[in-house]
């Protein structure tokens, strides 16, 4: 099966106050972290929408091995960049999608590996993470439901479709409190250094 990842870096971080992607933590970005996260598995294609505020800072990083997709209708909010990166994902024809969100630096590798087995095995066309009793990102969608995706609007994202479509949505059990972990104030990266030493503790 040929699964792409795609990552979400074209907010405009209004809650944060400033760009939160590349706010450091232990020496690096926070997008960085994402970003080695997803070329540590093996993808038929990574993406990465950025907003044209954050084309500059992406290429100073100096990270390859994406294709870089410039949404300028990121205003609208999260929905127009899964449009942007979908459609570049079914142009490569890709039979599935994994959905990242690039302020979630915590997630396993081996979490993204089972969703991906999970993807292999299931019948239903989307697969998502549950730590606890709350689903968690990323979000795995096959191709059958591509055009859901395509169809959205507004800031909401694929949480639109999780609620409306329970029938089409695998749940995974994970033992990875990362698929929580996201970033949305300044107050979430003083939390940040409790929750590295949380998604470590969980490893061992």
């Amino acid at each position: 099966m040929r699964i792409s990842a795609l990552v979400l870096a074209g907010g405009e971080s209004k809650r944060f106050g400033k760009n939160k992607l590349f706010e450091e933590f232990k020496g690096k970005p926070l997008i960085l972290w994402t970003l080695e996260l997803v070329k540590s598995v093996e993808f038929h294609e990574r993406i990465i929408v950025l907003n044209p505020k954050n084309l500059e800072l992406y290429i100073q990083m100096g990270i390859d091995g994406f294709n870089v997709i410039v949404n300028e209708g990121y205003r609208e909010g999260m929905a127009s960049s899964i449009r942007v990166g979908m459609s570049r994902a079914i142009d490569s024809r890709s039979d599935a999608v994994m959905i990242f969100l690039s302020d979630m630096p915590f997630i396993k590798t081996e979490t993204i590996l089972r969703l991906m087995n999970v993807m292999e095995e299931n019948h239903k066309p989307i697969v998502i993470p549950r730590y606890g009793m709350k689903r968690g990102n990323p979000v795995l969608i096959r191709r059958e439901v591509f055009h859901l995706a395509m169809g959205l609007k507004g800031d909401i994202g694929m949480r639109r479709i999780v609620e409306n479509r329970k029938d089409l949505v695998e749940f995974v059990q994970v033992l990875d409190p990362g698929v929580r972990m996201d970033i949305d104030e300044m107050a979430d990266v003083e939390d940040l250094e409790w929750g590295y030493l949380g998604s470590r503790n969980s490893e061992e």
